[in-house]
């Protein structure tokens, strides 16, 4: 893992360590800023790593495609940002891959 890699993981857990923390103690309200975490571009390359080492990494998503297809294509990094620009406009629809 390297130093960016351990940066997202760390800010990560800080992120979960705070939901924890304040969900303790407000067990009654509700989350406002989820949606801002859940976009963060850390956040979408921890779940990237995860499911790239997972041991369905060559099974293709439900756009078609497998991590290794996707890398080829265009690489990790411009398909998380435009992910995540998709989940910041609620086009959160898989892109279903058309030349089987």
């Amino acid at each position: 893992m390297d130093l960016g890699d351990q940066a997202d993981e760390a800010w990560l857990l800080s992120v979960q360590r705070k939901l924890y923390q304040w969900s303790r103690k407000h067990p009654e309200d509700s989350y406002r800023d989820l949606w801002n975490w859940i976009t963060d571009i850390r956040n979408l390359r921890c779940a990237w790593r995860k499911i790239a080492l997972n041991k369905g990494h060559r099974t293709a998503g439900v756009d078609g495609m497998t991590v290794a297809e996707i890398r080829v294509a265009m690489g990790m990094e411009l398909f998380l940002e435009q992910l995540r620009g998709d989940l910041k406009r609620h086009r959160d629809s898989p892109r279903i891959k058309t030349d089987c």
